[in-house]
C-alpha cells in the first residue's frame, strides 16, 4: 500500500497499453502452461486409450 501511495499515475494511453500487454502475456503463459501439462500427461495416458 505504501508503494502504491508513493507511486505516480500513468497517463491513460500508456496505462491502457500496459494493461493490454499484461493481459496478453498472462493469456500466453496460461496457454503454454496448459500445453506443457497436455504434453506431459498424454504419453502417460496413451497406454489407457484405445488405438485410433
Amino acid at each position: 500500500q505504501k508503494a502504491a501511495r508513493s507511486s505516480y499515475r500513468l497517463d491513460k494511453v500508456v496505462e491502457d497499453s500496459i494493461d493490454a500487454i499484461l493481459a496478453t502475456s498472462i493469456t500466453l503463459i496460461r496457454t503454454f502452461d496448459k500445453w506443457q501439462v497436455h504434453y506431459a500427461i498424454k504419453p502417460s495416458l496413451s497406454r489407457f486409450l484405445p488405438d485410433g
